[in-house]
């Protein structure tokens, strides 16, 4: 919504492994009228031109980006945010350390400690507010009761468990422990949901402890 609205400038996607940056990063190209085929082409920047005839650029993992395509991209992000350049609009993925790690390195190229430093910053360690230009996801601060919950719907709920009807662990006298377990998620009554409140009690224990459990771990 902000991107079609032109009010952000850059988006920023962040999270450790396995919290779904580079899925969230695709899901949006393609939102954004992006083809499979050119996403799964070589190249750490892709182009999209946006219907409004703005220019969107893609980095789907910052990591990958070589010293030309890292200058180009940082340059855009002082022009999308900081001299409010409303024809382009930025969208990457990146982790926390990648991408303050880059912003550190180029404080000893340009001599200066770069504009974006200080607003993510804020944003990563003190939960504060970024650049208006600048909207940052992140996704590792999202993993809590709710996602445990989501997960579970899908897992139990998906249609592969058709197979299980023909396997012979599922015929056999003793039956399948992951299909009963499966069965007690499904199951509405109380016995089922007290095994998600207390799963879900040690998501919301690792969490308060400071384990942070992406959506892959999940």
């Amino acid at each position: 919504e902000s991107i079609e609205q032109q009010t952000c400038g850059a988006l920023l996607i962040a999270g450790t492994a396995g919290d779904g940056k580079t899925y969230h990063c695709r899901s949006l190209w393609r939102e954004l009228g992006g083809s499979e085929a050119i996403w799964d082409e070589g190249g750490a920047v892709k182009h999209l031109k946006l219907k409004d005839g703005r220019d969107s650029y893609f980095i789907k993992d910052l990591s990958e980006l070589n010293e030309p395509d890292n200058n180009f991209t940082f340059s855009l992000l002082e022009h999308a945010i900081f001299k409010n350049d409303r024809s382009i609009v930025l969208v990457i993925a990146a982790n926390h350390g990648q991408i303050l790690e880059c912003l550190r390195k180029r404080r000893y190229q340009e001599h200066r400690v770069h504009p974006l430093k200080l607003h993510l910053e804020a944003v990563f360690l003190q939960a504060g507010e970024g650049h208006p230009r600048l909207q940052v996801f992140d996704l590792s601060r999202s993993t809590h009761r709710k996602s445990l919950t989501d997960v579970l719907d899908v897992l139990t709920n998906h249609p592969e468990w058709e197979k299980c009807d023909s396997c012979q662990f599922q015929k056999a006298e003793a039956g399948c422990p992951i299909f009963e377990n499966r069965r007690r998620l499904i199951d509405q009554g109380e016995a089922a949901q007290q095994m998600r409140s207390r799963m879900a009690d040690l998501i919301e224990l690792a969490r308060l402890n400071g384990s942070h459990l992406p959506i892959r771990d999940l």
